[in-house]
């Protein structure tokens, strides 16, 4: 088999005329198993890499069958073997390939959009004007904008678009300790505040007492 690009064009599957359908097939034939007599053992590479290029779009052993002419016992034998599944792989990259042809330059458009609704504004229809005009991008779609750029940018980049804190429960239950503690010094502090305050109180009516005696003592 060749090394090259196998060319897959989606033509070879238009109805030949004159040919019968499918349903017309497996009403009137068989299924061919094996060797049938009056058919042909030997294929030219031209004609199998036909088979693969047919098989690759239709999917379908019958239908390859119907537009090759190759049996489709044959087809289904072929689909075994190295040289089928090399040049089904060959036929998968090419095919990749221009999908990501067209998937860059669909990218690179929409990029390109996206840049001049940010620097001109969205097109908006004006009822007074009659007209569309260019409204500024507001603050909310400029943030989903931007968020979603640097997502996909850290993806591109092979770098996570999250942050993820895994705590232990040893970490937890010590987390717990420090902030039981701080709650008993709280509450401890409390309590002697409340206690020297009923000890000034208990100075200051011994002294006003002192002081009334004092006074009466005096006249």
């Amino acid at each position: 088999m060749s090394d090259d690009l196998i060319k897959v064009d989606s033509s070879i599957l238009k109805k030949r005329v004159g040919r019968k359908t499918t349903e017309e097939r497996r009403r009137l034939s068989k299924p061919v198993q094996g060797k049938v007599s009056g058919r042909r053992n030997h294929f030219t590479e031209k004609e199998k890499l036909k088979a693969v290029c047919t098989y690759a779009v239709a999917g379908n052993s019958r239908r390859v069958a119907e537009i090759t002419g190759i049996p489709e016992g044959t087809i289904r034998s072929w689909k075994g073997t190295q040289w089928w599944a090399e040049a089904m792989s060959k036929i998968v990259v090419e095919q990749d390939d221009e999908l990501g042809a067209k998937l860059t330059g669909l990218v690179n458009k929409a990029v390109d959009e996206v840049n001049d609704r940010l620097e001109n504004g969205n097109y908006v229809y004006n009822p007074k004007l009659d007209k569309l005009i260019r409204k500024p991008v507001d603050a909310k779609e400029l943030a989903i904008v931007t968020a979603i750029s640097i997502d996909k940018r850290q993806l591109l980049r092979g770098l996570p678009t999250s942050r993820t804190e895994t705590v232990s429960q040893t970490e937890r239950l010590k987390g717990l300790s420090e902030q039981f503690k701080k709650f008993v010094t709280a509450k401890e502090v409390e309590q002697v505040e409340e206690v020297v305050e009923e000890v000034d109180e208990e100075f200051d009516d011994c002294d006003e007492s002192q002081l009334t005696i004092n006074e009466m003592f005096s006249e």
